[in-house]
């Protein structure tokens, strides 16, 4: 669908922000599988367990007795399958790295200028943004081996630390608050101005940052072997 679309569109340039549901493990359906036990109705996939997509992005995430409870409970079935040999069905790291071969290397058939792989994006809940950490070197990778640009919108949020200065950039557990989306439009912005239009890269990006963002350099560059930039 990508490639038809990059087609159809005559586009010059791409950016993949791809979903990452798998870093968001759903134990009751792992639970089902291991048991074969199927289920008798068919349900709505709800990736982010009852967060649904947000419609005040000016909130700020901030943790509550219910979400720590649950995110304790997360990380203890975590650790329950990866002690009884099912770590893969948590975070298959291999998975992840096929798929995404797979995808970069379909594109090679589309006369794309270049091809930007944004890295997954941190979140406040525990679990998730621990297999996030181990997915983001698997996206460097990826881009460095098929000449994409990388962004680093992981090490861009976590640098944040934690705390409410790092809250500030979600609007729940797995989704960003409108300081967050700015963030990491600042981010993609100067990595598309630096392909599209900079010659040298010594030279600093413009900045864009709304009142109160600070500098981000994260993005890094992974070759430009699909054409002039």
């Amino acid at each position: 669908m990508v490639v038809e679309a990059c087609r159809a569109l005559q586009a010059e340039y791409l950016v993949l922000q791809l979903g990452h549901y798998e870093t968001i493990p759903q134990f009751q359906k792992i639970l089902r599988r291991m048991l074969h036990v199927h289920s008798g109705k068919k349900r709505t996939p709800d990736i982010s367990d009852q967060s649904p997509l947000v419609e005040a992005p000016d909130r700020e995430y901030q943790p509550t007795f219910r979400t720590r409870l649950r995110s304790s409970l997360r990380i203890a079935g975590a650790f329950a399958l990866t002690a009884i040999g099912q770590q893969q069905r948590v975070f298959d790291s291999a998975s992840v790295a096929a798929s995404l071969d797979c995808l970069l290397s379909s594109l090679r058939k589309v006369p794309l200028r270049q091809v930007f792989l944004l890295g997954p994006l941190s979140c406040p809940d525990s679990l998730t943004r621990a297999l996030r950490r181990r997915a983001e070197p698997i996206f460097a990778n990826a881009a460095r081996k098929h000449g994409c640009v990388y962004v680093d919108a992981f090490g861009m949020l976590e640098s944040f630390g934690s705390g409410r200065a790092f809250w500030a950039n979600f609007s729940d557990l797995h989704h960003l608050s409108r300081l967050g989306h700015q963030r990491v439009g600042v981010l993609l912005g100067q990595s598309l101005w630096r392909a599209a239009v900079q010659v040298d890269l010594r030279q600093p990006a413009p900045s864009w940052e709304p009142s109160g963002l600070v500098p981000l350099p994260y993005a890094s560059y992974a070759g430009f072997g699909r054409g002039s930039s």
